[in-house]
């Protein structure tokens, strides 16, 4: 009777979805060199959304508060505060997620009175701000009036780096605007593009692999039985923590006993304790095609070891110990078993040194090995 082998190969995709800071949380704001309402270049706000850090920095800028100005809001939506950028030529303005991937991101913006607004550059960079790529501008078409307006670019940013910068630069400009609500469209802290699972031998071994990670502390291996429940775990694999590159992951899980369908699936851990669950895989473990009693490992041991046995149908097995007069030391098995893989741990704890002999007795098979207890 032949193993029959089940291989599940998942190609993964992402979820988009959005995290917004809306800054408005006090507990968030650092003063720069100056108090939090004046100019500076190094106030700061730094976030967490999603699991992902965040900082925003830079400018002149300052901390706006919610009020009006030429009859409209401060700030997005009545909100406590928002980012007030100064009047200057040389206003820079960063936005920075420790993520590697992004699907795009938005924000809002006004500029601070009627007084037409020349050019803002948008641009990001994905080497850590030594260069970077316009996308857009903020101009008088998006600032036609004083009230809020969105700034949105959808496209796909993957950093070469474990974090993505989004600059706003004055070109020439010397007026004043506000930013607040600053989104992130699916960041990826770690995305995994395959996952599989594949019998070798009397084990079955899973491999898988990611793109990017970000604070990645590493994955729990977890398997369920036939009936896909009871999840329980059975090995960790550290992860690589920060990595703009494709890594590769194994596991192989000798601890398959009787035949029948598995399921795998990994918890992907964050170093902060957040997880998530990768989908599920499945492989069909198959009888083994013949009767087998396996050498013990270790051999010399002390005081215990491991035997092995399979059996390829259903029948009683008596698994029995006798040292070298044919005195049975201990009936380890003695019961009816299905079809599979088994493994029987031995603790001679209380016996002297010396040989032993284990016997394997399944129907009309029969089989003995030697081991030796070394004290």
């Amino acid at each position: 009777m032949k193993k029959l082998i089940t291989v599940l190969l998942l190609f993964l995709t992402s979820v988009v979805w959005g995290q917004t800071s809306n800054f408005d949380d006090d507990s968030k704001w650092t003063a720069g060199s100056g108090t939090i309402n004046s100019y500076q270049t190094d106030h700061q706000y730094n976030d967490v959304i999603g699991g992902f850090n965040v900082n925003y920095t830079g400018g002149p800028a300052l901390r706006e508060s919610s009020g009006t100005q030429d009859g409209f809001d401060k700030t997005h939506n009545g909100s406590p505060y928002s980012w007030r950028l100064r009047n200057k030529s040389t206003v820079e303005w960063f936005a920075t997620i420790e993520a590697t991937s992004i699907d795009g991101f938005s924000f809002y913006v006004r500029r601070w009175d009627s007084s037409p607004a020349t050019n803002f550059d948008v641009a990001y960079s994905i080497d850590g701000g030594n260069s970077y790529t316009s996308i857009g501008t903020i101009n008088n078409s998006l600032l036609s009036d004083s009230d809020w307006k969105q700034f949105t670019y959808s496209s796909n940013i993957t950093s070469n780096t474990t974090n993505i910068k989004i600059r706003i630069k004055a070109n020439g400009t010397t007026e004043r605007i506000m930013i607040d609500d600053f989104s992130f469209d699916n960041p990826l802290p770690v995305e995994l593009t395959t996952f599989s699972a594949i019998m070798k031998g009397n084990a079955v071994e899973l491999k898988w692999q990611t793109a990017t990670e970000v604070n990645n502390y590493g994955f729990e291996v977890q398997r369920a039985g036939e009936n896909g429940k009871n999840w329980e775990g059975v090995g960790f694999v550290k992860g690589h923590g920060n990595s703009n590159s494709p890594k590769h992951y194994s596991f192989t899980d000798t601890d398959v006993e009787q035949a029948g369908k598995y399921f795998y699936r990994l918890k992907q851990i964050d170093v902060d304790g957040s997880f998530e669950f990768s989908p599920v895989v499945e492989v069909y473990f198959g009888a083994p095609d013949k009767f087998e009693l396996a050498q013990n490992y270790p051999n010399p041991f002390n005081p215990a070891t491991t035997i092995s046995y399979t059996i390829p149908e259903a029948q009683q097995v008596q698994l029995t110990v006798y040292n070298v007069l044919g005195k049975e030391i201990a009936t380890l098995v003695n019961k009816q078993q299905p079809a599979g893989n088994y493994k029987v741990f031995f603790d001679g704890s209380d016996l002297p040194s010396g040989i032993y002999i284990y016997k394997l007795q399944a129907g009309n098979f029969v089989q003995t090995r030697k081991m030796m207890l070394v004290k």
